[in-house]
């Protein structure tokens, strides 16, 4: 441990010398990542470029459906119609006005029958 670092050397991070060569060697040569550096570079291009696509895509996607979203009702409008529905009549109200209905036709139409003209 050296005395500027209080750190033990498990927590440091390992150097890695760039320049020159593995031997010590004088500086040039290969660069560091292997030989197979420019197809890795070329293979992450092509891959940046369909990300690029799928970015593009999800951007006219979202734009779509802020669109509907924009165009929905909103909760304002939503809760005035739910009132409006809440305040329609039931089966059973539209039941029992039926009902009434078919008496008072009946009573009507049969009211000679029922209380006959005084002789």
């Amino acid at each position: 441990m050296s005395p500027n670092n209080p750190y033990p050397p498990a927590h440091t991070a390992t150097v890695f010398k760039i320049h020159g060569s593995q031997s010590g060697g004088e500086i040039g040569g290969k660069p560091p990542g292997g030989d197979d550096l420019e197809a890795r570079i070329k293979r992450l291009e092509e891959d940046m470029s369909e990300i690029r696509k799928d970015l593009k895509s999800l951007l006219v996607d979202s734009a779509e459906i802020k669109g509907k979203l924009n165009g929905m009702p909103s909760a304002e409008s939503i809760g005035h119609l739910r009132g409006r529905v809440d305040s329609l009549p039931t089966t059973a109200k539209v039941a029992s006005l039926l009902g009434i209905a078919v008496a008072v036709i009946t009573i009507a139409t049969k009211w000679h029958d029922l209380w006959p003209p005084a002789p």
